[in-house]
């Protein structure tokens, strides 16, 4: 599934380093390109939940959840802002990064 933002929407751009909170269309992209915003994603590759944390970030995270797809959607979504507050988006989402950048979203 490709994800889409509506036209209508104008995301505010995140800085050029991809570093820093995303914007409620950007986190909502995010979700889309890694898991389709399934929450309770768990395919068995080692990653998990909507934005596909490995158990190693998700503990990271101190969620207080044993894996990101037992935590509810919040959880999850605060997760990856504070994850992106300390790291960059090419790094930790460098596929879905790439094509938020080639449709102006970062």
């Amino acid at each position: 599934v490709e994800p889409t933002i509506s036209p209508a929407a104008q995301p505010t751009i995140a800085p050029p380093s991809g570093n820093g909170p995303l914007t409620e269309e950007q986190i909502t992209f995010l979700g889309i390109c890694e898991s389709g915003m399934t929450a309770t994603r768990n395919s068995g590759n080692g990653y998990y939940g909507a934005f596909q944390f490995s158990i190693g970030t998700w503990n990271s995270m101190g969620s207080y959840y044993d894996r990101a797809d037992l935590a509810p959607i919040e959880v999850q979504r605060d997760a990856v802002q504070r994850l992106l507050s300390r790291s960059s988006i090419w790094t930790q989402f460098p596929g879905c990064a790439r094509k938020m950048r080639s449709l102006g979203l970062i």
